[in-house]
């Protein structure tokens, strides 16, 4: 891997000695990112202490991917910022929440945080934010912006969050309201219409209720560098492999391919085994 590469924010996050029931599976988690043509990376991750099965067994294993917004300045305080707050508020938040009630509360607090710097510093800084918590074999899941999670199960990759841009919402309110679409220049516009950051931000997808997860199913999570330009097919024909050798696979193809203009891009790769 190259040095862009080898500068990971891995952060592990120690977990609470709760009893809970044992989960009936074991997960493999690969990651791996890079800076593409730009010249920070503002991508930022965290990953619980996923190799520890009696730690997973007792909290479940989460995970988070945050894109600073490079329109913005200092995208990746804002991204960096946020992942820090999910790992040293993980571990303060009630063991009687349910799983989509501590992501939702993860993300309030990230949010809070990256407020009060763009405050204090007088500062414009966004990220986006997707993230999972699996627990006992349960995947929930929140997401504000246009990152992706994504579902691989028997052959074929189902996208499992909604992107918040103008172009998806324009055609929702058209669909529910009745309204004129815009201009075929402006619905190709790429606008993030909701982010961590925001002032006002009210836009949160989540899930309310938890999918299932099954032996072989993978489950991805990525910044628009990695979505942005690899195709399904490319990432479907990844997934007989090791979900490490799958992440950095991802990675070399997504460099190989040498774009113009090339995003940041990090990947994670929960496999169920």
């Amino acid at each position: 891997m190259d040095n862009a590469r080898n500068n990971l924010q891995m952060t592990e996050v120690e977990m609470s000695s709760e009893q809970f029931p044992v989960q009936r599976s074991r997960y493999d988690v690969g990651v791996a990112q890079t800076v593409g043509t730009r010249k920070n990376q503002e991508d930022s991750y965290a990953i619980s202490a996923w190799k520890d099965q009696a730690t997973v067994d007792r909290q479940g294993l989460l995970a988070a991917v945050a894109d600073g917004i490079g329109g913005m300045n200092a995208g990746e305080v804002a991204s960096n910022t946020l992942m820090r707050s999910f790992c040293s508020e993980f571990t303060k938040l009630d063991p009687a929440m349910s799983p989509a009630e501590k992501l939702l509360e993860l993300t309030a607090r990230g949010q809070k945080e990256v407020l009060e710097i763009n405050r204090s510093e007088n500062l414009r800084s966004g990220t986006t934010l997707v993230a999972v918590l699996i627990y006992e074999d349960m995947l929930n899941l929140i997401s504000v912006g246009d990152s992706r999670i994504v579902l691989y199960r028997q052959g074929a990759i189902l996208q499992l969050n909604r992107e918040h841009i103008a172009g998806r919402d324009n055609d929702e309110n058209r669909a529910l309201y009745d309204r004129e679409a815009p201009p075929l220049e402006e619905r190709k516009k790429v606008r993030i219409t909701s982010f961590i950051g925001k002032e006002g931000m009210r836009l949160v997808d989540r899930t309310l209720n938890p999918i299932r997860l099954l032996s072989g199913d993978r489950v991805l999570l990525m910044s628009d560098g990695v979505f942005g330009t690899l195709s399904d097919d490319e990432l479907i024909a990844l997934m007989n492999r090791a979900p490490q050798d799958a992440a950095e696979e991802a990675i070399n193809l997504v460099e190989e391919k040498k774009k113009a203009h090339q995003d940041n891009a990090t990947i994670v790769i929960i496999g169920i085994n």
